[in-house]
């Protein structure tokens, strides 16, 4: 080995000592200027020195390293705020549905707003003798309510409904009460007590005509002057107990003798 190509390791082995103060900054001017003088004419040490810058860049600088850190707790603040959204998303789609469920079974099932037609059910009438009339309503294959409205003609329409989703159980028969026969028509009806008078019927509107139904599907099942038929001693019996539970009287009602009036009227018997 010549004199020459010792003082060139020797030079390129002090570059390379340098190289990565360099890189760090840590190097004065002089020393910097002295590499970047010596990589423009040496090949091998120019490959070593882009060896080194490209191993510095794969490896972070602590102010890089602090950097990624941050950005971490960033990405990790980031998806703890998605699955707190996504949980609150949740709830807020449950909540929802559960409201939507609730919205359903007050349509479909509670609101009874839906027509039965008129054919499903029926209304009879049936007396006693004294002239107290029973109501015997037939619900038919359907559970329901019932609704009364009355005009100036005399016209008792009764419509009978259920919900969306209609609910179906054994046909029974209820008794209704509240009507009074007298003098061949049909009157709405209540007793009437007070301490001067005692009890007597008081008679309101004529009824003229039954109708079941809606307005565009209904049956008459009355109109004044048919004959109403006598009742069996078991519906007079039922009658007579939901009369006098409907006044909240004590003791018996004076059924025999009591006088008939208008309502607002002077007695007319």
């Amino acid at each position: 080995m010549t004199e020459r190509t010792e003082k060139r390791e020797t030079i390129c082995a002090v570059a390379q000592d340098i190289m990565p103060l360099m890189l760090d900054n840590v190097c004065s001017p002089e020393s910097r200027s002295f590499v970047e003088e010596h990589v423009q004419n040496c090949e091998g040490c120019r490959e070593a020195l882009a060896l080194m810058q490209a191993e510095d860049r794969q490896i972070p600088s602590p102010e890089e390293a602090t950097e990624n850190r941050a950005q971490w707790k960033g990405v990790r603040r980031y998806c703890k705020r998605l699955a707190s959204r996504g949980f609150l998303l949740g709830l807020a789609v449950t909540v929802l549905l559960a409201a939507l469920a609730a919205f359903g079974v007050q349509k479909l099932w509670l609101e009874e707003e839906t027509p039965i037609p008129s054919r499903e059910y029926d209304l009879t009438l049936a007396r006693t003798e004294d002239g107290w009339v029973a109501e015997l309503f037939s619900t038919g294959p359907y559970d329901g309510r019932r609704a009364y409205t009355y005009d100036e003609e005399g016209v008792l329409r009764m419509e009978y409904t259920t919900s969306r989703l209609p609910k179906r159980e054994a046909p029974r028969t209820e008794l209704g009460h509240g009507y009074y026969f007298y003098a061949g028509a049909l009157y709405r009806a209540q007793i009437a007590v007070s301490l001067d008078e005692g009890a007597c019927i008081e008679l309101g509107q004529e009824i003229r005509e039954i109708r079941l139904g809606t307005a565009e599907d209904y049956r008459v099942v009355y109109r004044a002057g048919d004959e109403i038929p006598l009742c069996d001693a078991e519906t007079e019996t039922r009658l007579r107990a939901r009369i006098q539970n409907f006044l909240f009287v004590d003791g018996e009602i004076p059924w025999d003798g009591m006088a008939v009036r208008r309502a607002e009227e002077e007695k007319i018997s």
